[in-house]
């Protein structure tokens, strides 16, 4: 039988045995298992999960995943658990930009005995994972660098707005007109809505040799947190003595380039998909255990911190407390009262803030989140057409207060989706995807959008993008399949034209058939069958079946 397990979670680290023991280990961040990939030698450790634990997430558990993803609240809490020695120094600011940044920037990251001590400065936004916006900067070119990231030229903002977005219409869906991978990170930074940033001193691990090269890389442990003696939550997060952590394996995550490369970020930032992973030796893996002790209960456990916690760890800026306990309180969305109350409390923090970008930042994000609370009481999908007006409203007024907030767009986008405004849903998810070009829910509703307004060959182009950004994306293989599907008709009308050549046709039916009984046979379509959360209807129609039997039928000569 599987033990019941309230978190599954993983650790990326930096480690070196060469350095004194209580300097092996820094936790760069925490993440959840469950939206976490696992490649290569990691594989083995998601199914060894999958077939020892079930995963009992409750409401209180939701707090686990905010915790994890933002790299702000893991340092303050680790540091308040004694833990601060398993963490780079980390200073915490404001995302503008201004004479002094550099100069408080610097200090905040000395020792104690006010030397100084890094060469390179990690760059990161709290609430980001898989790498988006982090930049590893030499100490000497951190003001131009700061400059760039803060002050985006008002042009360029106006320019993928406008133009940008037209010419993914007009041109091609997955153009993001990026000019290199220093772009992409640069967009994340624009189109953030955390309204603070972090720096970290830049660690090293251990070389680790895979064919004659040395690799910089980056060890991933992953655990299981379970109720001691099997108890119950009874729905709030357990205190740190009642959770039992189950170290379920670790491995090494390369990056792109060895330690020859002179890009900071191609060899040092880890890219397991790309450039695989290696084993750790059994050892290590052990003296990492043993360094993290109950740092992990410590960080998961215990309720909700309260709004004096978050002021106190949020570097005396209520704008930064006020985005935290907004981000809390969408984590208990199955209780609307508590979760207005707190966006009270979070739009009255942010209200003590100075005016300008920060506070504008941290209301827009609130506002956002109202919108999000209009259309959930019994879910989004359920939502009628005056909650998605409401919603549209609010989402509106968080675009007004920061019109570089990415997610607001996106959620624009959406509400006009729901609204029956295709040109404007298309228009907004693609301004949010230029500002965030690893923006998972907008490729998977762009798709939507572009097969509701009958553009095909954008919704192919942008479902395309999105399944290779995000492998395993059922809903970008579903959009994919029809957007195949009806582009077959219109090729079969060209080539009996004389217009197109007969294989084109094949190509596209082949590529319909096998995205459809990818969608339908994904892992993650399996959870939304009528059995598990009660739809009257399945998500897989008989529309679905007659074009995966129009597809065997023309592959078979019929």
């Amino acid at each position: 039988a599987r033990e019941t397990a309230v978190f599954w979670g993983i650790v990326d680290l930096k480690y070196d045995p060469a350095r004194p023991v209580l300097e092996r280990v820094k936790v760069l961040e925490t993440g959840d298992g469950k939206i976490s990939k696992f490649s290569h030698e990691g594989a083995k450790i998601a199914r060894f999960v999958e077939e020892h634990y079930a995963l009992k997430y409750s409401v209180g558990s939701q707090k686990l995943t905010v915790v994890s993803t933002d790299k702000r609240l893991t340092n303050g809490f680790l540091q308040a658990s004694g833990y601060a020695h398993l963490l780079p120094r980390q200073v915490c600011l404001p995302r503008v930009f201004a004479a002094d940044l550099h100069n408080r920037l610097v200090e905040g990251l000395r020792h104690e005995d006010g030397s100084f001590d890094a060469d390179v400065v990690v760059l990161k936004l709290c609430n980001r994972a898989r790498g988006a916006g982090v930049l590893m900067v030499p100490v000497e070119s951190l003001e131009e660098k700061l400059e760039a990231l803060l002050t985006p030229p008002q042009a360029a903002i106006e320019a993928l707005q406008t133009t940008g977005a037209r010419r993914l219409v007009d041109e091609c869906a997955s153009d993001l007109q990026l000019a290199d991978a220093e772009e992409e990170q640069v967009r994340h930074w624009w189109g953030n809505e955390c309204p603070s940033f972090v720096a970290e001193k830049f660690e090293r691990s251990m070389p680790i040799e895979r064919d004659g090269r040395q690799f910089d890389a980056t060890m991933r442990v992953s655990f299981v947190l379970r109720l001691r003696n099997g108890g119950s939550s009874r729905g709030e997060s357990p205190a740190p003595d009642e959770l039992v952590i189950d170290w379920v394996g670790g491995y090494w995550k390369l990056p792109k380039q060895d330690l020859s490369c002179p890009d900071l970020r191609e060899r040092c930032l880890s890219a397991a998909r790309a450039s695989g992973t290696q084993p750790v030796q059994e050892e290590y893996l052990h003296e990492v255990y043993a360094a993290m002790g109950d740092a992990m209960q410590q960080l998961f456990g215990g309720a909700d911190p309260n709004e004096d916690m978050l002021r106190e760890g949020s570097a005396e800026q209520s704008e930064l407390a006020a985005f935290h306990m907004a981000r809390l309180a969408m984590s208990r969305m199955k209780d609307m009262d508590r979760v207005r109350t707190r966006l009270d409390a979070a739009e009255r923090e942010a209200a003590c803030a100075k005016p300008g970008f920060c506070r504008d930042t941290a209301e827009s994000f609130i506002c956002r989140a109202r919108g999000v609370c209009a259309i959930r009481p019994g879910g989004a999908r359920s939502a009628g057409r005056d909650k998605w007006v409401e919603a549209q409203r609010l989402f509106r007024r968080a675009v007004d207060l920061q019109p570089r907030n990415a997610n607001a767009r996106f959620w624009l986008g959406m509400a006009a989706l729901e609204l029956e405004d295709v040109d404007t849903a298309v228009n907004e998810m693609n301004v949010a995807l230029l500002l965030d070009p690893d923006f998972k829910g907008a490729y998977i509703n762009l798709g939507a959008a572009y097969l509701r307004s009958r553009h095909y060959s954008r919704a192919l182009e942008v479902s395309t993008e999105g399944l290779r950004r995000y492998p395993g994306t059922h809903q970008c293989n579903y959009h994919i399949g029809v957007a195949s599907f009806q582009l077959t008709t219109d090729a079969i009308r060209r080539q009996a034209e004389g217009v197109s050549p007969p294989e084109s046709v094949g190509h596209l039916v082949q590529n319909a058939l096998d995205n459809l009984l990818a969608a339908r046979e994904s892992e993650d379509a399996s959870k939304f069958t009528p059995q598990r959360i009660g739809y009257k209807m399945s998500p897989w129609l008989d529309e679905d079946l007659g074009m995966v039997s129009s597809c065997r039928r023309f592959l078979d000569g019929g």
